[in-house]
């Protein structure tokens, strides 16, 4: 059975979903896990390219890895 990899990202400072809610979510779905300090909106604060950049990295490596 082949699985989509998964990336769960989570801000340390998000009000609504709490750093062990994320950790949930990325074990029920065997999925990595990046948390970025000091943030709560990530795709909305400075910093926003960082995580823009994780998120490119992680397809990236799956797409060459997968067609590889």
């Amino acid at each position: 059975v082949k699985r989509t990899p998964l990336l769960v990202l989570g801000a340390d400072r998000d009000s609504g979903i709490s750093r062990a809610e994320v950790a949930a979510t990325a074990k029920a779905y065997e999925a990595e896990l990046e948390t970025f300090p000091g943030a709560h909106a990530l795709m909305l604060e400075p910093g926003w390219a960082k995580v823009a950049e994780r998120i490119d990295t992680f397809v990236r490596s799956k797409v060459g890895a997968a067609t590889g």
